[in-house]
């Protein structure tokens, strides 16, 4: 029985295959949201591109919060 050293070509192959399905796992959430796009409220991105706009004009502004 022939043992394969730890860096042999069917090592680097399961480590390829392994990593293509962590990455297929983290970036589908990413792409499968990018469908959602349409679905945003037309006002909501209004309101936010308008305050957005009216921060960045803005020469300062501070924000308080209780946690």
């Amino acid at each position: 029985m022939k043992f394969l050293p730890a860096h042999s070509a069917s090592a680097s192959a399961r480590c390829r295959v392994v990593c293509l399905f962590a990455a297929m796992a983290v970036f589908a959430p990413v792409l499968l949201a990018a469908d959602d796009k349409a679905t945003i409220d037309t006002h909501a991105d209004q309101w936010l591109r308008r305050m957005g706009d009216y921060l960045g004009h803005a020469k300062f502004f501070s924000v308080n919060a209780e946690i």
